[in-house]
């Protein structure tokens, strides 16, 4: 899977995946912190890009 720059919904899907992927011992206490961090921060994005209503 590729995602283009500035495709914050698709980067953090992929990391999700990635992280997913990888088995449970070897998921970090810092993996997990920076995929929440990242998680937040794409909520934040997308949650502040309001487009106009249509119609």
């Amino acid at each position: 899977m590729l995602a283009r720059s500035g495709d914050v919904i698709a980067g953090t899907t992929h990391a999700r995946g990635a992280l997913d992927a990888l088995p449970a011992e070897k998921h970090s206490l810092t993996l997990r912190l920076l995929m929440a961090e990242v998680e937040q921060m794409a909520t934040a994005l997308v949650e502040a890009v309001e487009l106009p209503p249509t119609g």
